[in-house]
């Protein structure tokens, strides 16, 4: 009798578990949508922003524009673009692998947006520089603060390249962790030409056109990598709730037959002691 009291705790414990991933997977699944066409509809916007960039730095003379190459800085700045939350598979684990994996402990200095990735870096006893705080939904103002200090430091020759390491969404199942190279512009892939391409002329000149666009296009990359990063989480999240709902369902399947069969054979054992204890009664 205690063994099928056990089996029924442990099948309503689950079942109220696997209510609960539902629910979360749920969720994700409506984030997942709503930041996932946020990131994709930013993707066109910032490939022609680079492109505008690249072609406006071939008539800059780098030594005008000192974003243009490498900083007399010693340091790589990395931003890293983790999660706050966990339950999210194994989006942040392949990030901070990729992190120890690729950076130098003693050559990086990190810029964090998320907890995981913050933590991390305590942890490990990694050269943290500012942590940012953003929405779960952001929006580029808020990343306005962040392109100024990562620019700072790098016009200030504390680092000699800015780069940014996220998880970059390629679809519902599959996430990757990535790098991009912000900081210094000559990293821009160089622009297509073509035979017929329009040379425009620049009012009032290309330097200075350059040196306005610069900062939103520092904000705005920041931007869009953050929302890549959002569906990524909501993405793995999901799948990753899914997945612990029908492992549940198939934990619950095993207990309610082991219950039906230890219930089955108590059955069993009270009937043959009620049939013997008749059977010495007729004696």
């Amino acid at each position: 009798m205690a063994n099928l009291k056990v089996l029924r705790r442990r099948i309503k414990s689950i079942k109220g578990t696997s209510q609960i991933t539902k629910a979360m997977e749920l969720v994700a699944a409506a984030k997942m949508k709503k930041a996932q066409d946020k990131a994709q509809k930013g993707i066109p916007y910032l490939d022609q922003l680079q492109k505008v960039l690249g072609k406006l730095s071939k008539r800059v003379d780098p030594k005008l524009n000192p974003l243009l190459s490498d900083s007399k800085g010693t340091k790589t700045g990395v931003l890293l673009i983790t999660t706050n939350k966990g339950l999210c598979g194994s989006i942040n684990t392949n990030l901070l692998k990729f992190v120890s994996n690729t950076y130098d402990k003693e050559k990086t200095v990190f810029y964090t947006i998320g907890r995981k990735g913050r933590t991390f870096l305590a942890k490990t006893g990694r050269d943290l520089k500012a942590d940012f705080e953003v929405s779960d939904s952001p929006e580029i103002i808020e990343t306005n603060s962040v392109g100024k200090l990562l620019t700072d430091d790098f016009l200030d020759d504390k680092i000699n390249k800015i780069e940014i390491v996220y998880s970059h969404f390629i679809n519902t199942a599959i996430q990757k962790a990535t790098k991009f190279d912000l900081l210094p512009l000559s990293a821009l892939p160089a622009p297509e030409t073509t035979e017929d391409e329009v040379d425009y002329e620049y009012e009032p000149n290309a330097q200075e056109i350059l040196a306005g666009i610069l900062p939103h296009y520092i904000s705005y990359t920041i931007y869009q990598l953050i929302l890549e990063s959002r569906a990524s989480e909501h993405s793995s999240r999901m799948v990753a709730m899914k997945n612990a709902t029908d492992n549940a369902k198939e934990i619950i399947k095993e207990l309610t037959l082991q219950y039906n069969k230890a219930r089955q054979a108590l059955i069993t054992n009270q009937i043959l002691e009620i049939s013997s204890a008749a059977a010495a009664m007729e004696k």
